[in-house]
């Protein structure tokens, strides 16, 4: 075993690649951090927290050591918010300071405004901040940031695009060894996981979207970036619905929900532990927080990643797949069309017209076996296994395109006029999302099947698909990695459009990484 795996040149550029990364890691040295309170100065060490009285005043200096390249980020929770800034003696005014209060979060000192000292020299920072209500409390952290030597940027960017296209070229190479067998009438499933699998990436990637507040210039471009790629989730249920609707014909129950644990379940769990250990790491959790029934709660409340919002609708999917999957296939057709109609009339149709005209009429009928994502994997399977004519398609399209526009076009006079986010277009259960779903899950299917039958693209495709999963489980990590780094601006459509493009590569890295290690694999199925 040993030998064989000593064999694996890719390992050795991926510890090369980590060793140097790790070499570089060197991070900012934070020194003499003291705390003045009713004019008692105390040097104090971080992470620091304290019971305080609410509304009282207290100072914090602390000095920076910056050689190269510095940023790092202060937090004081809970607070009203800084009164006054001193760094190195200058007395900074809260508009020369790049920072906001957030009652979560506290007084944020961004990197941005850190960065700018990167002198070599010692830097003193001085805040004078008053305590707000809350918890009656203050937790001081200062969350230091991977530094990066500036000479070897390029040789470490250069090292990562190599090393990509040597393990991509491997696994196309690997793909294209094996002659396996094309089941042409389903290849198309996986041409729509890898575009749902991509559209989730771009939705995070345009994150800022949801930084709206009325005055913001990208959001118009922000607005359509989201609507348009909104289809990715639905249509991510919609594959499960086909996938696993006949899985009585393989398997049964116990195995069913034994497969779904070990593919999803125990992924979802373990990924959400690391990410409270990356917590822990950089200081924006601490260990006397830490207890079973925090944990418990941020895991169940999605509080450790928030982008796991959807594995909570995908376990209620897969309990109540059993439940469709019993009806006689013979019955299947007419059974869901039955349900669908009539689950998107009186659970999706008639509650948003009473939202849009602000009615006050009663809807009081509901399908309850049909609420929240519940619908999609009927919808899926029904688009999968009936012939749609030409005519029916033309018809699917024109609403898809409705809805696409009633999505952008409502959300954008909306959320304009309110100065925030209004979300009466927005939902996956609603009036716009079905019909802009439905529409693109029929296009990709024709497109997909074409697609899917030119050998060189086919191949392309089911590399990607092995590792669409992972796409939506690691992207996290790289995710709040970005927040960390000052250069990038999130905010740009350089980011917002081709991050996905860097991020996909090095996911599939990873994941390869990961699955060549024994029982960690399972946590990357």
């Amino acid at each position: 075993m040993i030998k064989k795996i000593a064999k694996i040149p890719e390992l050795y550029c991926v510890l090369l690649l980590a060793g140097v990364l790790l070499f570089l890691y060197c991070p900012a040295k934070i020194r003499n951090v003291v705390l003045t309170q009713n004019g008692v100065q105390r040097e104090i060490s971080l992470p620091f927290a304290e019971k305080i009285g609410d509304g009282a005043i207290f100072n914090v200096s602390f000095d920076v050591e910056q050689k190269i390249e510095g940023p790092f980020e202060m937090r004081v929770v809970p607070d009203d918010c800084a009164e006054s800034v001193e760094i190195n003696g200058k007395k900074m005014s809260l508009a020369d300071v790049d920072g906001h209060c957030d009652y979560s979060r506290g007084f944020v000192i961004s990197d941005s405004t850190i960065s700018k000292y990167r002198n070599g020299s010692i830097n003193h920072f001085d805040f004078k901040i008053r305590n707000g209500g809350g918890n009656g409390g203050i937790n001081i952290s200062l969350e230091e940031k991977a530094l990066y030597l500036n000479v070897t940027w390029y040789f470490i960017l250069t090292l990562l695009a190599l090393l990509c296209v040597f393990l991509i070229r491997r696994l196309f190479v690997q793909e294209m060894a094996r002659n396996v067998e094309c089941k042409r009438a389903t290849d198309y499933i996986t041409f729509v996981i890898v575009a749902s699998a991509f559209a989730v990436l771009l939705l995070h990637t345009n994150g800022c979207f949801w930084r709206f507040t009325g005055k913001e210039d990208y959001w118009f471009s922000a607005n359509i970036i989201e609507c348009v790629f909104y289809f990715a989730v639905p249509l991510f249920f919609m594959v499960s619905g086909i996938t696993l609707m006949d899985f009585f014909d393989r398997y049964s129950m116990k195995t069913y929900f034994s497969k779904r644990f070990m593919k999803t379940m125990l992924p979802f769990l373990v990924w959400s532990l690391v990410a409270i250990g990356i917590d822990l790491y950089t200081g924006k959790r601490f260990w006397s927080d830490i207890s079973v029934r925090s944990v418990f709660q941020d895991i169940t409340g999605n509080r450790c990643v928030g982008i796991f919002w959807f594995f909570g609708a995908l376990f209620t999917l897969y309990i109540c797949m059993p439940l469709f999957a019993a009806v006689e296939k013979s019955k299947r057709k007419l059974v869901f069309s039955y349900l669908v109609v009539f689950a998107f009339i009186f659970n999706i149709l008639l509650p948003f017209l009473k939202k849009l005209f602000s009615s006050d009429l009663n809807t009081f009928f509901y399908v309850p076996v049909l609420v929240n994502c519940l619908i999609w994997p009927l919808l899926g399977w029904l688009l999968h296994n009936c012939e749609i004519k030409k005519w029916q398609k033309i018809i699917i399209y024109v609403l898809g395109l409705l809805g696409l526009m009633l999505h952008i076009c409502g959300s954008y006079v909306l959320s304009v006029d309110a100065g925030h986010i209004d979300k009466t277009f927005k939902g996956y259960e609603n009036v716009p999302s079905v019909l802009y779903a439905i529409g693109v899950f029929v296009l990709l299917k024709d497109v997909g099947t074409w697609l899917m039958k030119k050998e060189c693209i086919s191949r392309f495709v089911k590399v990607l698909g092995k590792y669409a999963f992972e796409i939506y489980l690691l992207q996290f990590i790289l995710l709040d990695w970005v927040v960390s780094v000052p250069a990038i601006d999130r905010t740009s459509m350089v980011y917002r459009l081709g991050a996905p493009f860097i991020m996909i590569p090095i996911i599939m890295i990873f994941t390869w990484a990961l699955r060549k290690i024994p029982i960690v694999r399972n946590v990357v199925p």
